[in-house]
């Protein structure tokens, strides 16, 4: 087992290094089926792998969200997901639609639960006033190749 988890993990590093030498900035379907079908990484980076969740994405008219982590701790975690070539910078524009994605979500379910938004990057998100304020969970591609 742990030898066809180090041979997955070897593909995807292939798979990424051709994907971020292949495309400048842009993000791409391939990235969010990859991230849909390893979502355990992500969990286990979030410290929330031995809680029971639903995972999926959402989305309505006004918003839409890459991977929703609804956990049975009363705790919801929005992911958002980005290809970029370098550590991605969040300015009041991007924080302003990561607000309202939370706002449209809270609005639309109804939930009560508490909901944190996390980034998932290549490289990771660079720290200044906005994501300070809205990222609860910065997370980068090297999640999906930690050891446990």
């Amino acid at each position: 087992m742990k030898k066809t988890i180090f041979l997955f993990r070897c593909f995807v590093v292939f798979s990424l290094a051709v994907a971020v030498f292949s495309f400048s900035s842009f993000r791409f379907l391939g990235v969010f089926n990859f991230i849909y079908l390893t979502f355990i990484f992500p969990l286990i980076s979030l410290k929330c792998d031995q809680i029971q969740s639903k995972n999926f994405s959402w989305n309505n008219n006004n918003a839409q969200v890459d991977l929703v982590i609804d956990r049975e701790d009363d705790l919801i975690n929005l992911c958002e997901i980005k290809f970029y070539n370098q550590d991605f910078s969040i300015d009041q524009d991007y924080f302003n639609i990561l607000r309202n994605k939370e706002n449209q979500y809270r609005n639309a379910t109804k939930t009560n639960k508490s909901i944190y938004t996390a980034m998932l990057t290549t490289w990771g998100v660079k720290a200044n006033q906005y994501s300070k304020a809205i990222v609860a969970n910065a997370l980068t591609m090297y999640c999906l190749f930690e050891s446990n």
